[in-house]
Formats: C-alpha cells, sequence, structure tokens
C-alpha cells in the first residue's frame, strides 16, 4: 500500500509540471487576446484580421519556453511580426509594429510576476 502511494503522489508530482507551463501559456493567451480587443479599438482592424493576429499571437505564446527563452530552437522560428505581415498582407506594418510593442510590455508585465492573475476580469496592468 505505501508504494502505491509513493507512485500515485510521484505520478502527480510529474504531471503537474507540464500542467503549470500549460496554465500559463493559457492565462497569457488569455490576456493578450483581451489586451488585442482593447487596442483594437485605436487600431481599427477588421474581425478578420483582428482574428488571424490573435491566431498567430496565440501560436507564438504557446511555442514559448519560460524555462529558456533565448533557445536555439526558438531564434529559428519566425518572429511574430513577420508570421503577422503574412497572415494580414493588407494591414500596415506600422499598426502591427505598434500593436506587437504594447503586446510586447504587457506579456512581460504578466510573465515576469510570480502573482496570478484573475482570469474573469484580466486587466495585465491589475495583479492580484
Amino acid at each position: 500500500m505505501h508504494l502505491f502511494k509513493t507512485l500515485f503522489l510521484s505520478f502527480l508530482f510529474v504531471v503537474q509540471i507540464p500542467a503549470a507551463a500549460v496554465s500559463k501559456h493559457t492565462m497569457l493567451v488569455h490576456c493578450l487576446n483581451k489586451e488585442l480587443d482593447s487596442m483594437n479599438t485605436e487600431h481599427q482592424l477588421s474581425p478578420d484580421n483582428l482574428e488571424k493576429l490573435k491566431r498567430v499571437m496565440d501560436k507564438k505564446i504557446m511555442q514559448m519556453s519560460f524555462d529558456n527563452p533565448t533557445s536555439a530552437e526558438q531564434r529559428k522560428r519566425p518572429g511574430a511580426a513577420e508570421m503577422a505581415r503574412k497572415a494580414m498582407p493588407g494591414v500596415s506594418r506600422e499598426t502591427i509594429d505598434t500593436m506587437l510593442d504594447s503586446l510586447g510590455q504587457s506579456s512581460s508585465d504578466i510573465s515576469q510576476r510570480p502573482r496570478k492573475v484573475r482570469l474573469d476580469k484580466c486587466n495585465t496592468r491589475k495583479m492580484i
């Protein structure tokens, strides 16, 4: 019985580590999508282009590694700006760069703080 408890608890520990990384990625995706929605009032992207930009950012966030952000594998991947320009050729380069610069500041705020963000009222500038 003791062996079973030990194996079960070790299994939970192993499963917990990737789950924490997934939840951090999910939190970033959720928060940055809300930021994109609020930024779109200023930049006036079409709903189709806004969804394309969200998909690009979601893909980039899911590829991120919080352990080693400068890995050689990540440097080989195309950047978010390059991916967004390919996905939305009708949107000006300045608009994409401005929005991504603002998102970069928001994502660094989220990922650098150890506290949790309320996902129901996600505001990247107000951490709890």
